[in-house]
């Protein structure tokens, strides 16, 4: 395991407007995690788009 109990890491970093994904598996619960990271890029994407289907938020909400 990646830790103890843990066969899976996934960190998510966000600075200045960035993100970062980082993935750590262990190889006998997660034989193929490039497949995992493919989809969780995928669903970044869709998340993307979705996101830019909302509306632009009012400037009294933003005080909020």
């Amino acid at each position: 395991p990646v830790l103890e109990g843990a066969a899976l890491n996934v960190t998510v970093v966000s600075s200045a407007g960035n993100m970062n994904i980082g993935m750590l598996a262990c190889p006998d619960v997660v034989p193929d995690v490039q497949s995992v990271c493919d989809y969780f890029i995928e669903g970044i994407e869709v998340l993307k788009e979705r996101a830019a289907e909302l509306p632009e938020p009012d400037e009294e909400s933003e005080d909020e």
